[in-house]
């Protein structure tokens, strides 16, 4: 995953910094919409700001909000992805974020190997 501890957004980007928009941000009425991105920019700003009075990325980025874009690159072995598909798709208590993400997922490995993944439709979270 890409570590904002690490990674200057100030210097490599210009400040500028993705942030991802939620799976469910079309349900937002657009007071909330406009809310939500307002906070956005605003951690963006903040962080910018610390950088720019000296403050070190790994202290700055305490002010990014949640919301924050980061590459991630994982593996692992078949039981591990049923499971983490189990918990994070099936899952219905699962983020409503983590389930789109791990929804796209799931499907281009049951395209990839369906006889790995195809049961999971059938099977509950707890089982």
């Amino acid at each position: 995953m890409e570590s904002t501890r690490w990674i200057d957004y100030f210097k490599k980007y210009g400040g500028s910094v993705d942030f991802v928009e939620p799976s469910d941000f079309s349900k937002f009425t657009d007071e909330q919409r406009e809310a939500y991105l307002d906070a956005m920019k605003s951690s963006e700003e903040h962080y910018n700001r610390l950088r720019d009075l000296g403050l070190k990325a790994q202290r700055a980025r305490d002010a990014f909000a949640l919301g924050l874009r980061c590459e991630i690159f994982a593996s692992a072995n078949v039981r591990t992805w049923r499971h983490v598909f189990r918990e994070r798709y099936f899952n219905e208590a699962a983020h409503p974020d983590i389930r789109a993400l791990f929804g796209q997922l799931y499907e281009k490995l049951l395209y990839a190997a369906p006889v790995f993944f195809s049961d999971l439709k059938t099977l509950n979270a707890s089982d």
